[in-house]
């Protein structure tokens, strides 16, 4: 088994010796390729003096120098990799020992099997990197909890599934690079939840497998400057991601369940800032067209027009004769 190792560098000065280094003690490694994306700090100098000292990795930055953002940066890295299997890894982020062991074994069992999803810990650099973390309810491993079948992934990633929870990290993902002839890679005019994205699409229409998914291989290095932890930045990038998903679902075939949900997602998103004809149009289309799927998207747009007024329970006092809850 031989794997290209995809890293994007930015403002990684810190970190990338540490995160190289765990790539390249994976025997199953044959290249790692370091995208460095016009960081403003010494990541480019640390990046081209690991190039000189270990053949296995490459230096690639965008034509022209310019910085264009994670999800760019990987697709670079998918087009130059040359070898089968594909892994990421970010920058700030190390692999464990025998990072691929589990991975190796479940590929030479089953040729169909095109990824093998695995847990992902933690490894907090500063006090205060772990409060963020806490108080956003981010600690233990990230994982799905259960063993579960390829067809039910799709559900568990999108919260409808009764068989398992949790979701994965493109850090813990090994996948086929001959899957990127079916699915396009990582879409790059998210800024935030490319990686959702592009797990989301993968468990649609490819065969993933479990790994380890109770014992972490690899750990995400948590510090003040994760994405992840700007949560007003976060909810404006939720719409793109659902929205995108949604008209991406209607052309690709997913199933109507995950469908759904993905259109759930976009309008819930979409009312909480619209303005009132938009949530109106909501509105109407929840009570006549999905009031059993979209309940508790009802209850957001009335509250988010009306507020906990009078007019607000008698809406809900009129959907409750209109719509009996079925016992």
């Amino acid at each position: 088994m031989e794997i290209s190792v995809i890293i994007p560098v930015y403002n990684a000065e810190k970190h990338i010796v540490k995160a190289a280094n765990s790539a390249l003690l994976q025997p199953q490694v044959k290249e790692v390729i370091l995208i460095e994306d016009c960081s403003p700090d010494n990541s480019f100098a640390i990046c081209k003096k690991l190039s000189k000292q270990h053949k296995q990795v490459k230096l690639l930055q965008h034509p022209g120098g310019v910085n264009k953002g994670a999800a760019a940066s990987r697709n670079l890295g998918i087009k130059k990799a040359q070898c089968e299997y594909i892994a990421f890894l970010d920058a700030d982020d190390f692999y464990l020992s025998d990072r691929f062991k589990v991975d190796e074994q479940i590929f030479n069992s089953d040729e169909s099997i095109e990824g093998v999803y695995n847990a992902l810990g933690f490894h907090y650099y500063s006090n205060e990197a772990k409060q963020k973390y806490d108080d956003l309810d981010m600690r233990g491993l990230t994982t799905i909890d259960s063993q579960i079948d390829s067809n039910e992934v799709l559900n568990v990633l999108l919260g409808i599934s009764s068989k398992a929870k949790g979701y994965f990290s493109c850090v813990a993902l090994t996948i086929k690079k001959n899957i990127f002839e079916r699915i396009e890679p990582f879409k790059e005019s998210l800024k935030l939840f490319e990686d959702t994205d592009f797990i989301i699409r993968l468990a649609t229409k490819c065969k993933l497998a479990s790994g380890s998914i109770d014992k972490a291989v690899a750990l995400r290095g948590v510090h003040d400057e994760n994405r992840v932890t700007e949560t007003k930045r976060n909810f404006e990038h939720n719409l793109p991601l659902y929205k995108g998903l949604y008209k991406w679902g209607l052309k690709n075939q997913m199933p109507k369940s995950a469908l759904e949900t993905c259109k759930y997602f976009y309008l819930s998103y979409l009312s909480f800032n619209a303005n009132y004809l938009v949530k109106l149009y909501i509105f109407l289309y929840v009570i006549f067209k999905r009031y059993n799927l979209y309940r508790s998207l009802f209850n957001n747009i009335v509250y988010n027009c009306f507020g906990r007024n009078r007019i607000a329970y008698l809406i809900f006092g009129l959907r409750n004769n209109i719509f009996p809850l079925k016992q």
